[in-house]
Formats: C-alpha cells, structure tokens, sequence
C-alpha cells in the first residue's frame, strides 16, 4: 500500500504544476491565478517560479513591473511556509493574498510617485 501511495504522491505533484500551468492560458476572472495557491501548499519553490517564469515568456506576460508581481507571488510560498507550522493556518492564506495586492498594485504606484 505504502508503495501505491508513494507512486500516486509521485505522479500527483508533476501533475498538479501541469494542471496549474494549463490553466493559466484559459480566461480566469481578474485577480485570481490558481499559482497563488500552487506557491502556499507547493514544497519546491523552483518549480512554483519555473511555472510563472516559463508561461510568462511563452504567453508573453513580461511588463515593466512584473518584478512587483514576482515579490507577491514569492509573499504565498514564504506563508505557506509559515502556516505548515502554526495551528492557524486558515487565517495565513488571506494574508498571503492581501500582502499579494499589496505588492503588486501599490508597491509599483508608491515607488512611481516617489520618483516624480
């Protein structure tokens, strides 16, 4: 039994990072990438931003401030870390989220009028 489960484990990891990243070209509603989620419950975190990486270049979804972008999407794996280890982990997802909007739409605004 152990062997099945560890073959299924094996399989279901490739397979997830293959779903999620299909998924990415279809039309999903504004401000929802199931990558987020991908970042929060994935363990490897080169394949969660060979994932983002690779179907930004193919799709060509390099701008000026996709670095911004990066940083909230690197905000869901650093508290998917946290919550592994915190009784609360509920509450974690919705602040990973938060601190993704606020890293990517005003972060870049801030730094924008900084410099004007």
């Amino acid at each position: 039994m152990k062997k099945l489960s560890s073959q299924i484990s094996s399989f279901a990891k490739p397979a997830t990072a293959l779903f999620v990243y299909i998924s990415r070209f279809g039309m999903l509603p504004p401000n929802m990438s199931p990558l987020g989620s991908f970042g929060f419950f994935g363990q490897n975190i080169f394949l969660y931003f060979f994932t983002i990486i690779s179907f930004d270049y193919f799709k060509g979804g390099f701008y000026s401030g996709f670095l911004f972008t990066y940083l909230g999407f690197l905000s869901y794996w650093i508290f998917g870390k946290i919550a592994k280890t915190q009784k609360l982990q509920v509450f974690l997802l919705p602040f990973a989220s938060f601190t993704f909007f606020l890293q990517v739409f005003l972060l870049p605004f801030a730094s924008f009028t900084f410099f004007l």
